[in-house]
């Protein structure tokens, strides 16, 4: 009995040092699932604050233009060929990276 007791004492420290040695590569999993994560979070808000100024930006020309006669009536009401261009590229660039995206997630 008392070697028992003897060599667990002595492999105390042994485990002690494994102990932490294991608890450390936790915190380092636990650090690059975090950052990855951060990555994550922060590009999805990126992405969202684009969306939000499409959004924006096709609002200064009556929303989202759905069939062809909004297009042809909208578009007629704009005083010159820039700002007609500058509208449809809005509509493309909203349909393109809103509208695809919200389909590609299920949305």
């Amino acid at each position: 009995m008392k070697s028992v007791l003897e060599s667990a004492g002595r492999s105390v420290e042994q485990q002690r040092k494994d102990h932490f040695r294991r608890k450390a590569v936790v915190r380092n999993v636990h650090k690059v699932f975090e950052c990855k994560q951060d990555g994550k979070d922060r590009k999805e808000m990126k992405e969202r604050v684009k969306a939000e100024d499409w959004g924006s930006e096709i609002g200064k020309y009556g929303g989202l233009w759905l069939t062809e006669v909004q297009v042809d009536r909208r578009s007629s009401t704009m005083g010159c060929q820039d700002e007609r261009k500058i509208a449809v590229e809005s509509q493309l660039k909203f349909r393109k990276f809103v509208l695809s995206r919200r389909m590609c997630m299920g949305v």
